[in-house]
């Protein structure tokens, strides 16, 4: 169910919907077991065995999940990373501030899964607009073959 005070964001290469300007929870579906099983082990293989610690991060299965998740339930399979040292009310929207929200912390993390999601190729940086000026900045990207599609 989608709320009725999302709007469009759309740029070029990047679309997103903002609900209630990032505040909102939000649906998503979740990614089939077998795929998830496939990013845990790669990621074993081509960074180190979940769960292991990244610059002070833990990494775990439920960060893997809930970023993956994260980044399917968007139409493009994209979010700026929009990492703020700061709590979770001052974080513009971004993967961090869902991050932050799923998990039920204040901890910046979205460069940090964004990294080791990459290495395995299951993630790729992109350059994304940013919510609140022209500029462009670091967003992260779901790979095809790793994401899945399906009505929410």
């Amino acid at each position: 169910m989608r709320s009725q005070n999302a709007k469009l964001i759309q740029d070029e290469k990047f679309t997103s919907l903002d609900y209630d300007n990032g505040d909102g929870k939000l649906d998503r579906a979740p990614i089939p077991p077998n795929l998830l099983n496939k990013a845990y082990a790669i990621i074993g293989q081509k960074v180190d065995s979940v769960p292991f610690k990244d610059r002070g991060i833990k990494i775990t299965c439920e960060l893997i999940k809930n970023t993956m998740e994260i980044l399917n339930a968007e139409p493009t399979k994209t979010l700026p990373q929009n990492c703020r040292k700061s709590v979770r009310r001052e974080t513009p929207d971004g993967l961090d501030k869902r991050l932050q929200k799923s998990l039920n912390n204040d901890t910046m993390m979205a460069n940090i899964i964004s990294d080791v999601l990459a290495k395995p190729s299951i993630a790729e940086f992109v350059r994304v607009p940013s919510y609140r000026s022209d500029r462009r900045v670091k967003g992260t990207t779901l790979l095809p073959e790793w994401s899945c599609s399906s009505s929410l």
